[in-house]
């Protein structure tokens, strides 16, 4: 009886390998035939598949080629209302997150030099008024909050822009008497 348990191990190892190597080539035939890879090497043509396209690859970690996209956007469709308001937000936003503020900040302006009544004015004065206070620009940040609170009234970010606006004026305040307090010591 052992020998017959040894003959069975061995001929059920060899009927084993084969099924995996038959696995192995049906996974690489698969995935070759669904790979999207075909598909990343060419962008979409259109400007709000282009846009669609950049977001993607934003949300996807591909930074540096949805900037890339955003980049090609903006060339081709300098014009473009609503579309490239939102490619340069989202360029800046890119920079933005990754705490590159000054950087950032040359998106958002772009975007309400621009697009001074676009969808995504309010939205940029606000983020160029974050830059400016992670900077160190109070007096900047003061401005592009303000501007929020006095011109974009119907904004979803008004309450926040007025919190903004309260924190950088008191800061502002703080800068000042401490400016005081040294001139009278020297």
């Amino acid at each position: 009886t052992s020998s017959k348990a040894r003959s069975t191990k061995k001929v059920s190892s060899k009927k084993a390998a084969p099924a995996k190597t038959k696995t192995k080539t049906k996974t690489t035939t698969v995935t070759k035939a669904t790979s999207p890879k075909p598909k990343a090497k060419k962008p979409p043509q259109g400007k709000k598949e282009l846009l669609a396209y950049g977001e993607a690859l934003v949300k996807d970690g591909k930074i540096q080629d949805a900037r890339g996209v955003f980049r090609d956007l903006v060339r081709r469709y300098p014009k473009s209302k609503g579309i490239t308001d939102k490619a340069f937000f989202t360029l800046g936003e890119t920079y933005f997150q990754n705490k590159k503020y000054r950087n950032a900040l040359q998106e958002y302006i772009k975007v309400v030099d621009r697009f001074p009544k676009g969808a995504m004015a309010d939205d940029a004065y606000y983020r160029i008024g974050s830059c400016s206070m992670e900077i160190g620009n109070l007096e900047d940040a003061n401005i592009f909050f303000n501007e929020i609170v006095s011109n974009h009234k119907k904004s979803p970010l008004l309450k926040a822009a007025r919190g903004k606006l309260k924190e950088v004026q008191k800061r502002l305040s703080k800068e000042k008497n401490k400016k005081k307090t040294l001139g009278k010591k020297g």
